[in-house]
């Protein structure tokens, strides 16, 4: 099986659990930094309009080192019900600015390697960088989970640039606090042979 046909198979078996008549299940790509391109899947159901982004190119390579067809769609239905519960639960219907205010954070990306996400969201130049936005969806000890925030985002909201710039400002070092690591530790958490000298 090829990966357009595991896409088309996990989409159709899916809709046996999630009945159609009160869910959606779309795949649609989804541009990440740097210009990569990843298929996310995403089921809105009518008790949560939100949905959990799972991307489908991490199943498909299980389904390469031979997992079972039934072993993958399980684990897809495990990590959506995990990503929907870790959702904070005032996130899951409410979309609202004045919600999300608190929860917004700046990220710095490549300028030149990500002119398609910058064609539809709102950023600022920063040097040879650009300073984007996006909401908090989730974090704990694993990882975190972020939303970027689109131009339609911001005309929904009625907002600017520079209010979420001024929003982002404050919440970024409270949501996350800067540290100070030695070299070594820094090449320990990357897996980077540890040089003794340092």
């Amino acid at each position: 099986m090829n990966y357009d046909e595991f896409k088309t198979y996990v989409a159709e078996q899916l809709t046996q659990y999630f009945p159609e008549d009160s869910s959606v299940i779309s795949v649609r790509k989804v541009v990440k930094n740097n210009g990569m391109t990843m298929d996310g899947l995403c089921i809105f159901t009518k008790e949560h309009s939100a949905s959990p982004t799972l991307y489908l190119e991490s199943y498909y390579q299980k389904y390469k080192e031979g997992r079972i067809l039934a072993d993958i769609l399980s684990l897809i239905i495990r990590d959506y019900k995990r990503g929907l519960i870790n959702m904070p639960k005032n996130l899951k219907n409410d979309f609202s600015y004045g919600t999300l205010k608190e929860r917004i954070v700046m990220r710095l990306v490549n300028y030149e390697k990500n002119q398609e996400i910058l064609k539809d969201c709102p950023y600022l130049p920063f040097h040879d960088l650009a300073i984007t936005f996006r909401w908090l969806a989730h974090q704990d000890e694993i990882g975190i989970s972020t939303s970027l925030i689109t131009s339609r985002e911001i005309m929904h909201w009625g907002i600017t640039t520079d209010q979420l710039y001024e929003d982002a400002l404050s919440n970024t070092p409270l949501l996350f606090p800067p540290k100070f690591i030695s070299m070594n530790q820094m090449a320990a958490d990357y897996g980077f042979p540890i040089d003794s000298r340092i």
